[in-house]
């Protein structure tokens, strides 16, 4: 089954990448909630981040940390939504584990519902590859 977030099986993955290191990538979330909704990703293919050995699981809450940063900076984020669905999930539209994380402004309050939720009402929008460009400068 096709993996949208396998760089074998995806090439348009790589106009994503906003940083990546041995074992993750942060990759802007091609349908997004908000300007600044980020993916954090292994590179193993996992279906549960308890599936990453130690190195692996360490490298991606690097990863984590370094983009909280990036969206702290970039975006004057007061707080930061971290989204997983880490398991099994029947509504889980992506069978390759992840981290969403979308900054709040200070001006701004955290949804009352998951926004990625399917059910839960909030819109998603999808990247035009000029806003991709566009993005990847200002988050750089």
């Amino acid at each position: 089954m096709f993996c949208p977030f396998c760089l074998n099986e995806n090439k348009n993955l790589e106009d994503l990448i906003l940083f990546s290191t041995e074992n993750t990538m942060c990759v802007l979330s091609l349908t997004y909630v908000k300007e600044g909704h980020l993916l954090i990703i292994p590179k193993k293919h996992v279906k549960t981040l308890r599936a990453l050995d130690k190195e692996e699981y360490d490298d991606f809450y690097n990863s984590i940390q370094k983009t909280m940063n990036i969206l702290n900076k970039k975006f004057d984020a007061q707080k930061i939504l971290l989204y997983s669905k880490d398991g099994p999930s029947e509504n889980k539209t992506v069978e390759h584990s992840h981290i969403h994380l979308i900054p709040i402004r200070k001006d701004e309050s955290l949804p009352p519902v998951y926004p990625l939720d399917t059910n839960s009402g909030f819109e998603r929008k999808k990247l035009t590859k000029e806003k991709i460009i566009e993005l990847k400068k200002f988050l750089k």
